[in-house]
């Protein structure tokens, strides 16, 4: 609780002052006192001080009188008092006009008080307000030490929290899904359910990017209403691990729940910390069963059922593989890129917080896990709708949720077959594998594949021999590509959506915006360079197989 401008005129011997111009800025914090002795006083005053002065310094130069509030006002300072009787028969018209432009406190000192008067009594309230703001940071400190020192979660952190500002506070992670909440007794009316949904509704309407890296507030609505959200990240070195919110619900936050605050937000940094080095101890086991169940290298059904439930896996049910994965990691991590590795991890750790968050959200049945760089998830579909509808679903809320929080990158997603028996989950996953490598690499990325919409790309990426594929597409649409490159035509695209029309040279003229006889000479020139009879069904079949596997032998 710092001594504004506002609380100083309230004490003696500034009762009896007068506020002269200013009235704006009385909420100016004063942290210090300085008395104005010489003319070049603007060289050593510091933000916040109060500038007393009788202007004996500037009393015969209008200009400098004129140039001192803007240049105080400029530097920061609180305020100026000014005794007039002795030096200056009246405040100037210029100084006055110049206080209320910069809202900066004028005031007219009384003239039978001394310096010494007003320094004493307001230095000694500062430093007064200072060591109680010192003695509630160490009592403060030592009541979250104790919580980490017993072992205390994040739950326990927010509930020590609330108690001391007395106001509702939440604990979330980096994408603002609520770990911990904590509502004191005086606050009614109030569930973790509308801190969820308003969380949610922040995350969804400006995501998690740009957002400060220090204490910031913001307008939110809360069960109906609005109020006040204080957060502090959660950081540790550079990264966020989350934030920590306290909600003027019931009153503002004074100056020392804002230094509760940053104390909890650090309590609250090394139990994230601590949690992150259990769970990556967690996710070795994890992955290391989930590498064997996916090959089938493990000695009984009954030995992997018995396993799986010490993750809490019910592995007796039918699953469908998914896996997402950010496009171009891998290719970029390969090339050395400058902070590859670091950024591998922190898109790593947020794909998998988008892919949890949608699963809860979405009450979706499924088990996460995140292996090396891609996260894999078995599905347990609804027997309310189809496998293959339900996972399409649950794949493109994956991609809107990415499309909105990766400022960065894009994702795809690869999903396999449903399959009655966990001995069979290795074949949804194998499918799963083809699915993204089709999305990513031939498709260019951000977009989601089923296996059972590979079509012609399920038999293509399952061949082994890339001369006999290279030399099928030589004998395909080869010549073809090669005349675009040579001449600068456009004769593959043309090709490609006649293709796509089932050869109705009308409905292509239309999509390529061409005249009609443009495309038939254009049809010519390729059936001329690759020696075809484009009217064959046959010859079509063979030069779209080509061109899918051209496709293919790019990547």
């Amino acid at each position: 609780m710092p001594v504004t401008v506002r609380d100083a005129l309230t004490m003696e011997p500034l009762r009896r002052a007068r506020l002269v111009a200013g009235g704006d800025g009385l909420d100016r914090e004063i942290t210090s006192v300085n008395v104005m002795e010489v003319p070049d006083i603007i060289n050593w005053v510091r933000p916040g001080a109060l500038l007393l002065t009788t202007a004996y310094p500037i009393k015969d130069d209008p200009g400098a009188q004129a140039r001192l509030v803007p240049e105080l006002a400029g530097k920061g300072l609180a305020g100026l008092g000014l005794k007039p009787a002795r030096y200056l028969p009246h405040i100037p018209e210029a100084m006055i006009n110049a206080a209320n432009q910069y809202s900066f406190p004028l005031i007219e000192l009384p003239p039978d008080v001394s310096f010494n008067d007003i320094l004493h009594p307001l230095l000694s309230e500062i430093l007064n307000r200072q060591a109680y703001l010192l003695k509630r940071s160490e009592e403060t400190h030592k009541r979250f030490t104790a919580v980490a020192l017993a072992g205390g979660g994040l739950s326990e952190i927010a509930v020590t929290l609330a108690e001391i500002v007395g106001v509702p506070v939440t604990v979330a992670d980096s994408s603002f899904r609520v770990l911990a909440c904590a509502i004191p007794g005086g606050v009614v009316g109030l569930t973790k359910g509308d801190f969820e949904r308003s969380l949610a509704l922040f995350r969804e309407n400006n995501g998690v990017r740009g957002l400060p890296n220090s204490l910031f507030r913001k307008e939110t609505l809360l069960g109906g209403m609005v109020v006040t959200q204080v957060v502090q990240p959660i950081r540790s070195s550079d990264s966020v691990y989350g934030y920590l919110s306290a909600w003027e619900v019931e009153r503002p936050l004074k100056e020392e729940d804002l230094v509760a605050i940053e104390h909890a937000a650090t309590v609250s940094a090394l139990a994230m910390m601590k949690e992150q080095a259990v769970a990556e101890i967690e996710k070795r086991f994890r992955n290391e069963f989930l590498d064997r169940l996916l090959t089938g290298d493990y000695e009984s059904l009954d030995a992997v059922v018995a396993r799986g439930r010490i993750f809490g896996w019910d592995l007796t049910r039918s699953y469908a593989v998914l896996l997402v994965a950010v496009d171009g990691l891998d290719e970029a991590y390969l090339k050395g890129l400058e902070h590859g590795e670091l950024r591998t991890r922190k898109l790593g750790t947020s794909v998998l917080q988008i892919v949890e968050s949608v699963i809860h959200s979405g009450r979706h049945d499924a088990i996460v896990v995140d292996k090396g760089g891609r996260v894999v998830i078995l599905y347990h579909p609804d027997s309310t709708e189809s496998c293959v509808a339900a996972t399409r679903r649950l794949a493109e809320s994956i991609l809107r949720a990415a499309r909105l929080l990766l400022s960065d990158a894009t994702v795809s997603v690869g999903v396999g077959r449903l399959y009655p028996d966990v001995s069979q989950l290795r074949f949804s996953y194998r499918e799963a594998r083809r699915a993204i490598d089709v999305a990513s690499r031939i498709l260019g990325g951000n977009c989601a594949m089923h296996f059972e919409d590979l079509g012609a790309y399920r038999l293509l990426a399952r061949f082994s021999d890339r001369g006999e594929l290279n030399a099928f597409y030589q004998d395909t649409v080869g010549r073809l590509v090669a005349y675009d490159e040579e001449n600068g035509s456009d004769l593959v695209r043309t090709l490609e959506v006649f293709l796509s029309c089932n050869g109705n040279a009308q409905q292509t003229a239309e999509k390529l915006y061409v005249h009609y006889n443009t495309l038939r000479y254009r049809l010519r020139r390729i059936e001329e360079i690759l020696g075809v009879d484009l009217g064959s069904a046959e010859v079509r079949f063979n030069l779209q197989l080509g061109l899918k596997v051209k496709r293919l032998l790019s990547y």
